[in-house]
């Protein structure tokens, strides 16, 4: 019996192609703005899930009203969250002690996409 090598060489690749087009496919794959928060150190703070540790949750924390350490108050919305990566000192909520550092390497865009990760948290 003869095997055509052409055609085993066809099969292996086919084969190859379905496994790797099936890699990080399903419930595992992690959204962007997590990965982006992963790659920028927010998590180290904010919780692997946005939990909360050191820095305040994010889990909840997007449309809800939180008091600053001078006493007023802000909703937390795209603008308050821009302003607390940018110039995190500006509007510190209270109960915080340490302050977030400033990370200039964030881009804006990595910076709305971690904000619309924020964001699917409201509700979790």
């Amino acid at each position: 019996m003869r095997v055509d090598l052409r055609l085993l060489a066809a099969g292996a690749v086919a084969a190859a192609v379905t496994v790797l087009a099936s890699c990080g496919q399903g419930s595992e794959r992690e959204p962007a703005g997590q990965t982006l928060a992963r790659k920028y150190a927010c998590l180290s703070c904010h919780g692997q899930n946005g939990e909360g540790g050191t820095g305040p949750a994010w889990k909840g924390l997007y449309g809800s009203t939180v008091t600053l350490q001078d006493g007023s108050t802000a909703v937390v919305d795209d603008e308050y969250l821009r302003t607390s990566v940018i110039n995190p000192s500006a509007q510190i909520p209270q109960g915080v002690t340490v302050p977030m550092p400033v990370n200039p390497n964030v881009t804006p865009e990595d910076l709305e996409t971690i904000i619309e990760y924020i964001k699917s948290l409201a509700n979790a």
